[in-house]
């Protein structure tokens, strides 16, 4: 198999609307294409109404590029899981304010000591 026995999709296989932000989806979502457009451009508009910067595209890609974020869905998605299906892909873009208050800090794992942990 050699070092690399995993390599990820071509991007350009994605198939990528024009909407707001861009949506780009493998083909095998075809069928719950219109779905998971429709229910991440509601997660995005509440967030930008809270004030959450959101990427201008959000991507099936293994690796996003800058100003994407990763989509964490697979064909047996569902509207009600949609939104937080997305956001789990990619939570450097999601800010800290759940737990901080902060709007303006990415959100990243939190650190043991920062959870209270020893």
């Amino acid at each position: 198999m050699g070092a690399a026995p995993v390599t990820s999709r071509p991007t350009g296989d994605l198939v990528c609307d024009h909407g707001r932000p861009r949506i780009c989806l493998w083909q095998e979502m075809d069928q719950r294409a219109d779905m998971v457009r429709t229910e991440s451009r509601k997660a995005v508009a509440r967030l930008r109404q809270a004030g959450i910067a959101v990427p201008a595209t959000l991507t099936m890609a293994d690796r996003p590029g800058p100003d994407e974020t990763k989509l964490a869905i697979g064909p047996g998605i569902s509207a009600l899981v949609c939104p937080q299906a997305w956001r789990q892909g990619s939570f450097r873009h999601l800010p800290l304010a759940r737990t901080t208050g902060s709007p303006t800090r990415p959100l990243t794992p939190t650190a043991p000591s920062e959870r209270g942990s020893p």
